[in-house]
């Protein structure tokens, strides 16, 4: 990643050398309810009260629902490209994915809770599917710990999505976009003014097709998304300050799993150390058999280098069929009453149930090594009687604030009370090893009810100090109660049935039950000062933390997973981040500009831990608490405006994440070394250019945007450096480009052609670490090249 370097280093010198713009301004200034006043400025919750961005003493990115359109962002792997510093960490496609942003996420298959949540109209909710991208006003990217206002968990940050809200006057839009891969989408929105105080929202959209991974045993593509939505959003104004919003939305999605693939086996050849795959099918013969797919001859070593020739959009073969199937629905009312100009009252009640069934194939190879159970078939290319890979959650919030103002409006405060009650259940039935039609796999079944039951309170207030100096402080004590109850069906329900010897403790009953309790405060102290009307400085502290509970691969026990139990510890974190930020007309043109740096420390870092399983002698995933870590970065952005047909800019994002004490000990396993710092890699950077051009008479706009993205290799497992080797993703670029024509001959129409990935980048975006399994690790593949048309008809 030289030239990367060498353009960081370029850019962070243009940033010191002169005022420029936070990229989320790169668009035309967006409308009310796309995240911005009346003064043009863009508007952010990021304090759960809405403030200008360029004031808010936070590392906060902005997106309004124009520039969404103009960066065709469609999905969370296109938001990844166009946030520098979010990482979408994907296993599986689009439909299994956790955010990243600085260190902070949740490794997969695992208990532990994400370190960076998404909410919905300021409600946290937990979805098992791809987000449903349509009918949006913004969506804001907040970074660093926000303990204090969003909750603990949210270790690394929120994303935050805000739902377009309803209009005073009818109209509406529907929206086509069709392109290669059969991927199309429709979607569309009607504002219905029922009274001068009752207006009602309804929005829907359609998206089908876009398989873009090919399996060459049987000819099947994958990685398609059906997915079926309606919204609707209710607003009652009847007047003297009260509002009342409720928000219903039903999603369906269907179609399948993107197909991974064997990916650095040779580290894993027979002969060296945990090669239990490429010696336990070597010479087995499955090349031989009737129908065997004719790449089973080669041997796992042979498979991974065919592999590496065919890269990421052709696989050579699975045992599942990768089917994906979810449904959600949630209910968001948000009550506000402004009692007077310096006090007022909001509750936002929530209601989410979201649930998803998964075929996987966990090792992506045609060896039926590790994957769901069910009876394979002769040709060995697929199981019928499937098992599942299951996950369901209700979620029930209530959140109540007081955000007023006092002393003389020198002070801003906000004062709450927040209760969630959530229910998660997770089926998994996994066969490790078959070596059908010789002998049986070894099943694994877990299935655990996980329940939590969290009660916050907070406050916190800003005070001018002077016309040009504030003070923040905030806290918010957090209590909580997790409980974790086997399920009939898991190998850990009276558990004596499979393995007595680990069960002869605590837990060895059916039906018993998990409890513990953790309450920690979370807090934030920091200073910003107004140097000129168009410039702020700040400073900030921070610390949270991230709940505990328990893991479902290990028989019940009170005791932690180092000391050879079940349960994990919550994890703690404090930061420290300046910044600068700079919005105005300095240059005799439109110009904004952000920087901030910070340092993250982390104690007992929530990370997955390969031991041994005691029910099939193979490695399994746990969490696991790693003593200590440090965070270190940059982020930077810029835009510019130097005439009204011309815009341009980039953002730069630089994270050095590492252990600090990496050393953890589980009883009956050798001792675990972490390293590298998985998910993050070191740099990322963006560049964009966009052109406008208004055409004669009432005629409308022509618009050229394109975008540029890179990112320097990362890793897809904490134990590179020691256990599991061949996890690091090589680094890759991505070039996107938009033409559109706005307002087509004085008509509400729009009309544009689109594409993504333009030259083609091979590239992955995840993995799973299985060569303590399998003998070798899989990963996933990123999007090719997509292209195609979008037609928009207001009215």
């Amino acid at each position: 990643m030289t030239n990367l370097k060498r353009t960081a280093f370029v850019g962070l010198l243009m940033a010191s050398a002169m005022p420029a713009s936070a990229w989320a301004q790169d668009s035309k200034t967006p409308q009310a309810s796309d995240a911005s006043g009346s003064s043009g400025e863009i508007v952010v919750t990021a304090r759960r009260r809405e403030e200008a961005l360029s004031k808010v003493p936070l590392a906060v990115t902005a997106i309004s629902a124009d520039l969404l359109t103009a960066k065709s962002i469609r999905n969370e792997n296109d938001l990844q490209a166009a946030v520098p510093g979010l990482v979408i960490k994907q296993n599986g496609s689009a439909n299994a994915f956790n955010y990243v942003i600085r260190g902070q996420t949740i490794d997969t298959y695992t208990n532990s809770p994400p370190g960076v949540l998404p909410y919905i109209n300021e409600a946290q909710i937990v979805s098992y599917s791809a987000s449903s991208f349509y009918d949006l006003g913004s969506i804001q990217v907040v970074k660093g710990p926000q303990g204090t206002l969003f909750g603990r968990n949210t270790t690394g940050g929120a994303v935050l999505y805000q739902t377009a809200q309803p209009k005073d006057t009818l109209g509406g839009y529907i929206q086509g976009r069709y392109g290669n891969l059969d991927a199309y989408q429709v979607q569309g929105a009607i504002n219905l003014p029922l009274s001068e105080t009752v207006r009602l929202r309804v929005a829907a959209s359609k998206t089908g097709g876009g398989a873009f991974v090919h399996r060459l045993d049987t000819d099947k593509m994958y990685g398609n998304l059906e997915q079926t939505s309606v919204r609707g959003t209710l607003q009652i104004e009847p007047g003297s300050g009260f509002k009342n919003t409720t928000v219903v939305q039903h999603t369906s999605d269907g179609g399948t799993n993107a197909a991974n693939s064997i990916y650095h086996s040779n580290d894993y050849a027979c002969g060296k150390p945990r090669a239990i795959a490429d010696c336990y099918y070597a010479g087995y013969p499955y090349g031989t058999l009737p129908k065997a797919s004719p790449f089973l001859a080669l041997g796992v070593v042979g498979l991974s280098n065919k592999q590496d020739q065919l890269g990421p959009w052709e696989v050579i073969g699975s045992n599942v069929d990768l089917r994906h199937q979810a449904k959600s629905t949630f209910v968001i009312n948000t009550t506000e009453y402004e009692v007077s100009s310096n006090l007022k009252l909001k509750n936002i009640l929530m209601y989410n149930e979201s649930w998803s069934i998964e075929a996987n194939d966990y090792d992506g190879s045609p060896f039926p090594m590790i994957g769901i159970t069910g009876n394979l078939t002769p040709d060995l290319t697929n199981v019928t009687n499937p098992g599942r890979f299951y996950n369901k959650t209700k979620q029930l919030s209530e959140e109540f604030q007081i955000q007023g103002k006092a002393a003389d409006g020198r002070l801003d405060y906000t004062v709450g009370f927040y209760y969630m009650h959530q229910v998660n259940t997770f089926d998994s039935e996994v066969s490790f090893f078959n070596f059908f039609p010789v002998g049986p796999d070894v099943k694994v079944h877990y299935a655990q009810e996980s329940r939590s039951d969290s009660f916050a309170g907070f406050a916190q207030g800003t005070y001018a100090l002077t016309d040009q100096l504030n003070f923040t402080a905030g806290i918010r004590y957090t209590s909580d109660k997790t409980q974790a109850l086997q399920l009939p069906g898991s190998d850990w329900y009276g558990c004596t049935q499979k393995v007595p010897n680990v069960c002869k403790a605590v837990g060895s009953a059916p039906g018993y039950l998990q409890s513990k309790t953790a309450s920690k405060p979370s807090w934030n102290v920091s200073l910003d000062y107004k140097a000129t009307p168009n410039l702020m400085l700040y400073a900030t502290t921070r610390g949270s933390w991230r709940s505990g509970g328990f893991n479902y691969t290990l028989p019940p026990n009170p005791l932690s997973a180092e000391q050879g139990g079940s349960s994990f510890a919550p994890e703690t974190t404090q930061d420290v981040e300046v910044g600068l930020k700079y919005s105005g007309r300095g240059l005799g043109f439109p110009a904004t500009f952000n920087i901030d740096f910070y340092n993250q420390w982390v104690k007992n870092i929530q990370r997955g831990a390969n031991i041994v399983s005691p029910i099939s002698g193979t490695s399994i995933l746990t969490t696991i608490a790693v003593p200590k870590a440090v965070i270190t970065g940059v982020e930077t952005d810029l835009s510019l405006s130097p005439a009204p047909w011309l815009t341009f800019g980039g953002s730069l994002s630089y994270t050095n994440a590492r252990f600090t004490d990496n050393r953890v000990s589980v009883p009956g396993n050798p001792p675990l070394l972490y390293g590298p710092y998985a998910d993050v890699p070191r740099w990322s950077g963006s560049a964009f250019v966009e052109l406008r051009h208004e055409l004669a008479g009432n005629e409308g706009t022509l618009s050229l945007r394109m975008d540029y993205y890179e990112q320097s290799k990362s890793y897809f497992s904490n134990l590179n450096d020691t256990l599991i080797p061949g996890t690091d993703i090589a680094g890759y670029r991505l070039v996107n480009g938009r033409l559109a024509w706005s307002d087509m001959l004085g008509t509400k129409i729009t009309a544009a052609a689109f594409a993504r990935n333009i030259f083609n980048q091979r590239y992955y975006t995840g993995g799973n670490g299985t060569g303590l399994s399998a003998g070798f690790n899989a990963a996933y593949p990123g999007v090719p090249r997509t292209y195609g048309i979008e037609v928009n008809v207001g009215f």
